[in-house]
C-alpha cells in the first residue's frame, strides 16, 4: 500500500529539519521545531534528547524544562517529569508555560492538590492570562460545585480580556443551574461580541437552539451488580473524521429523542450560518466542561471513564477514523491499527469487538449507537474541503473504508442497544431510522 500523503509530509520534514541541525547543531530554533515534529509523530523518545540538548545550550529558556516535562509524561516517567518542572522553575521562577505545563504534569501524575497550586500561582502571578481561571473552573464543574464556578468566571472576566470565552462558561454554567434568565443574557453577550449578532439579525432567540439534553446527573460505576445506583444512559453519535457529525449534532439540538427514537424521523439541517455560529461558539471552551453542563456531546472516552459523576444522558461523538489509527493503547490496551490492517475484515472485528468489551462500557446502564452513514467521495471531499488536508483514507483504501463501516455495524449489531440507528442525508434533511 501506498505511503498515506499525511505520513509522507511528516517524514520528509523530519528528514529537512535533521540536515537543518546536522548543518547549526544547538541551533535553537531547528532544535525547537524538530522536538515539536517528533512529538507530534508520537517519537517521544527523540523529543526529549532534543529538549536535552536545549536544557544544555539554553539552560535560561523554559522551552527545554517544558518540552522535557511533556515527553517524560507520555513516557510515564512521572517523577522526572516533575523534577525538570522545578529546575526549570528554579532557574526560571514564576514562567507562565512552566506553570502552565507543571499544571499538567501534577494533574497527570494525579496529584490534583499540586495541579491546583500551580493553577492558582498562574492566576497571581499571571491575573491577565485565562488558562489559571479555566483549570479551576474545570475542577469546580466536575466535582459539581457549580457556584464556585460560576465566582471564579466573573472573577476572570474583570482580570482578563478573554470575555466571549467566560461569557460561554457562565451560560453553560446558568443552563446547567436551570438559570433561564441569565442563560438567556450570556449567549446574547457572546453573539453581541461576535462580528455579527445573529440572533438580531436572524430573528431567533438562544432557547429557540439551545442544547435539549436532559440536565440531571447520575452516578457512573464500574460495579454492574449494584442495580440500586442509577447509572447514567450512554448514546454514541459516530462517523468518520469529516462525516459531518459536529454539523448533525447541532441541528438535533442533542435531542436525544430524535436521534435514538424507535421510529423513522426527519431533521431540517441548520443553516450554514447558524451551524457555523455554534461550533465557533462551542470552540470558546473545553469541550470536557461543556459536556459535563449538558451543552455539548462528549469527544474524550478515557475522561469520561475517569469520572464518577457524569450526566444522566452521555453523549458521545465518537470519531471512528481516531479510534482506528490512534487507539487507546495506555488505558485501554488498545494499539493503533496500520492502515493495511484496514483492508482485513477479520483485524477491523477483532479490534472492535475488543474495543467494546473495555469497561469503559460498563459504566453505563445502557447503550444507543447513532452512526453517520454516507459514502466514502462524500467524506472525502467533506473532510478535505473543511481541514485542508488529505483525507486519512486515501483513494486505494477505498475498499478498507466500507470494511470499517461493515465491521463497525457487525460488531454494534452484537451489544444490547437499546437503539442501532443510522444517519443519512437526503435534500437537506438528516434521516434517521433503524440499521
Amino acid at each position: 500500500m501506498d505511503e498515506h500523503p499525511n505520513f509522507k509530509y511528516l517524514r520528509l520534514a523530519k528528514e529537512k529539519i535533521r540536515k537543518g541541525v546536522d548543518k547549526f547543531p544547538n541551533q535553537f530554533d531547528l532544535l525547537t521545531v524538530i522536538s515539536d515534529v517528533y512529538r507530534t509523530s508520537g517519537n517521544h523518545l527523540k523529543s526529549l534528547r532534543c529538549a536535552e540538548v536545549l536544557i544544555a545550550n539554553y539552560p535560561h529558556n523554559w522551552v527545554g524544562y517544558g518540552f522535557a516535562a511533556k515527553d517524560l509524561v507520555a513516557l510515564d516517567e512521572f517523577e522526572e517529569a516533575q523534577k525538570q518542572i522545578q529546575i526549570g522553575l528554579e532557574k526560571i521562577p514564576y514562567q507562565f508555560y512552566l506553570l502552565f505545563i507543571a499544571t499538567d504534569v501534577y494533574r497527570a501524575t494525579g496529584d490534583l492538590e499540586k495541579s491546583m497550586d500551580y493553577a492558582e500561582l498562574l492566576i497571581i502571578h499571571h491575573p491577565e492570562k485565562w488558562v489559571g481561571y479555566k483549570y479551576l473552573i474545570h475542577e469546580a464543574i466536575i466535582s459539581q460545585q457549580l457556584d464556585k464556578a460560576r465566582c471564579i468566571a466573573e472573577k476572570a472576566i474583570s482580570k482578563t480580556n478573554e470575555d466571549k470565552r467566560f461569557f460561554a462558561i457562565l451560560s453553560d454554567i446558568a443552563f446547567a443551574l436551570c438559570d433561564e434568565e441569565k442563560y438567556d443574557k450570556y449567549e446574547r453577550l457572546i453573539a453581541k461580541d461576535s462580528s455579527n449578532n445573529i440572533y438580531e439579525r436572524l430573528n431567533i432567540t438562544p432557547e429557540s437552539i439551545k442544547s435539549q439534553l436532559r440536565v440531571e446527573y447520575a452516578v457512573a460505576t464500574h460495579e454492574r451488580a449494584d442495580t440500586r445506583i442509577k447509572k447514567p444512559d450512554l448514546y454514541i453519535v459516530a462517523g468518520f473524521s469529516g462525516a459531518g457529525k459536529t454539523t448533525f449534532l447541532n441541528s438535533s439540538f442533542f435531542s436525544i429523542e430524535k436521534i435514538f427514537g424507535t421510529e423513522e424521523a426527519f431533521l431540517n439541517m441548520l443553516p450554514v450560518e447558524i451551524s457555523k455560529f455554534l461550533a465557533l461558539r462551542r470552540e470558546l471552551w473545553d469541550n470536557r466542561d461543556q459536556s459535563m453542563l449538558f451543552s455539548d456531546a462528549f469527544t474524550d472516552i478515557e475522561f469520561l471513564y475517569k469520572q464518577n459523576i457524569l450526566p444522566r444522558q452521555t453523549l458521545l461523538h465518537l470519531n471512528i477514523t481516531h479510534l482506528l489509527l490512534k487507539g487507546h493503547p495506555k488505558l485501554f490496551g488498545l494499539n493503533p491499527l496500520k492502515p493495511d490492517d484496514l483492508e482485513s475484515p477479520q483485524i477491523l472485528n477483532n479490534y472492535l469487538k475488543r474495543f467494546f468489551a473495555i469497561p469503559f462500557f460498563s459504566k453505563f446502564r445502557s447503550i444507543s449507537i447513532a452512526t453517520i452513514d454516507i459514502d466514502y467521495d462524500t467524506n472525502a471531499e467533506r473532510y478535505s474541503s473543511r481541514t485542508g488536508n488529505k483525507f486519512h483514507f486515501s483513494h486505494n483504501m477505498k475498499n478498507g473504508y466500507k470494511h470499517v463501516m461493515q465491521a463497525w455495524h457487525d460488531q454494534v449489531s452484537h451489544l444490547p442497544t437499546i437503539a442501532d440507528n443510522i444517519i443519512k442525508e437526503r435534500d437537506g434533511l438528516y434521516l434517521i431510522q433503524k440499521k
